[in-house]
């Protein structure tokens, strides 16, 4: 449950439950690497809001950015390369 505080804040009540299957949550296509998805702990609403730049979470997140970013012009490459 939501509910919005005296500040005018928004705040979760009650226990944590879980909203997807594990499978939803890491579905990934054919052609993706399994590897490729990162892990962490926090719910939805907490994935993406790291409390600096030396958060453990943030510095792995990027990390793996990085990579995959690093490896997107051969990848591309290779799309390319096999839809002719």
């Amino acid at each position: 449950m939501v509910k919005v505080d005296t500040d005018g804040n928004w705040a979760r009540t009650g226990k944590p439950i879980r909203m997807v299957t594990q499978d939803s949550a890491t579905w990934f296509m054919p052609e993706e690497e399994v590897h490729n998805q990162i892990a962490i702990t926090a719910d939805h609403s907490n994935i993406v809001k790291f409390t600096s730049r030396a958060d453990t979470n943030y510095v792995y997140v990027r990390s793996k950015i990085k990579e995959m970013v690093g490896k997107a012009p051969q990848i591309l490459r290779q799309r390319k390369g096999n839809s002719m």
